[in-house]
């Protein structure tokens, strides 16, 4: 890892809610806005990252903050979703036992009817989620190709709750341009602006509500399929 992939959570931002004026063509949920929160640290430690460079991580500690925060502004601003595009570890099925905190976090959110989606991993694992996507009451999102096929890095499992686009995806970066990314990560905030836009549309539908709308509107995908790079 690296400081160096710091234009991470802009590129993201723009999948979600971007609305450039040069008019290019990306942005799920043109009209919202985000709530950003730092949840990432800067290590710089030989025995931890294995060589002498700064590090970026995230620790689970931070990341339950991050939801206590914008739990705790949930009467303030109408908030549809909490985008987590980061992950670790491999899992089979749910790891509620394992993840108590974020879960409880998570369950919080849900309650006053914010989702959190959370990307699925990228290892390419066929039965497995990383955590928090592995967290039962999160919303797991893994990646898909442009034929409807399973993205061939992406993490699936029977428990995965959505897949959006996932391959060669442009979006903003920092300083004004764009790039290209890959990877469930960008998937994921395709998922958080359409949860934006239902919101808007069915305002008192609850997270379980959205969730089903979207598995029973969107394309079948055959998770043994595997497309793209």
């Amino acid at each position: 890892c690296s400081t160096a992939d710091c234009d991470h959570g802009t590129h993201l931002s723009g999948i979600a809610v971007g609305n450039p004026p040069s008019g290019t063509n990306f942005g799920v949920a043109r009209g919202a806005q985000i709530i950003a929160v730092q949840i990432y640290t800067d290590l710089y430690n030989v025995g931890y990252s294995g060589n002498s460079q700064h590090c970026s991580l995230s620790y689970a500690s931070d990341q339950i903050a991050a939801m206590e925060y914008i739990y705790s502004l949930s009467d303030i601003y109408n908030i549809a979703a909490v985008n987590l595009s980061l992950g670790a570890g491999a899992y089979d099925g749910y790891c509620d036992v394992s993840e108590v905190g974020r879960k409880a976090a998570i369950d919080n959110l849900r309650s006053v009817g914010i989702a959190t989606i959370a990307a699925s991993g990228n290892e390419g694992q066929l039965n497995q989620l990383q955590s928090p996507a592995c967290i039962s009451s999160a919303i797991s999102v893994g990646a898909s190709t442009g034929a409807d096929t399973v993205a061939s890095f992406s993490n699936v499992a029977d428990n995965l709750s959505l897949l959006a686009p996932g391959i060669s995806v442009t979006s903003s970066v920092p300083g004004g341009g764009t790039n290209t990314q890959s990877g469930t990560s960008v998937a994921t905030p395709h998922v958080a602006g359409a949860w934006a836009v239902l919101r808007q549309k069915y305002p008192g539908a609850s997270v379980d509500g959205i969730l089903q709308l979207l598995q029973e509107t969107g394309v079948a995908v055959d998770l043994s399929s595997r497309g793209g790079p």
